[in-house]
């Protein structure tokens, strides 16, 4: 059954139009609407919402579209969207890299690349983190092990 708490839900996101709500719900939404005053006026604040809706997308057509120009407009699109849906399937496309279709790059693809730059850039950082950490360690006498465990002054760059 139908409430009227969720009649003016169906309201509120569908319009006044009873046509646009789901239609499982349709039946009974009439027949709703027909027999309680509480509904009639749910349906009556979802036409002046709708109405103020319309309203205000005629006048912001108005002020962008010139003329025939929306008209124009929608007939280029819906031919469009009629040849793309009559046009056989397209053959899949590469995966785009850094904005370029991906093509043959000396026989290496720019995808395979893209590995080699993040697997160059990753051995740099290491190369780098091995020379910051050579240069940091302290030369002191290097007796035993456990001489070098021993905390210390860090040199770094020269700098103490």
């Amino acid at each position: 059954m139908l409430t009227l708490r969720r009649f003016a839900t169906l309201a509120e996101s569908y319009g006044a139009d009873l046509a646009r709500w789901p239609e499982e719900t349709r039946a009974e939404a009439k027949r709703l609407a027909a027999s309680s005053v509480d509904a009639q006026r749910i349906l009556a604040d979802a036409r002046v919402l709708d109405w103020t809706f319309d309203e205000a997308s005629k006048a912001e057509d108005r002020a962008l579209w010139h003329g025939t120009e929306a008209e124009a407009a929608l007939t280029r699109l819906r031919g469009h969207v009629a040849t793309a849906i009559a046009a056989p399937e397209a053959p899949a496309r590469r995966p785009a890299v850094g904005g370029w279709l991906v093509a043959g790059f000396g026989g290496v693809s720019l995808g395979r690349l893209e590995w080699f730059g993040v697997a160059t850039g990753g051995g740099l950082a290491v190369a780098g983190g091995l020379v910051l950490g050579y240069l940091t360690v302290s030369a002191g006498s290097a007796e035993t092990v456990m001489t070098l465990l021993q905390p210390g002054p860090l040199h770094l760059f020269g700098f103490s």
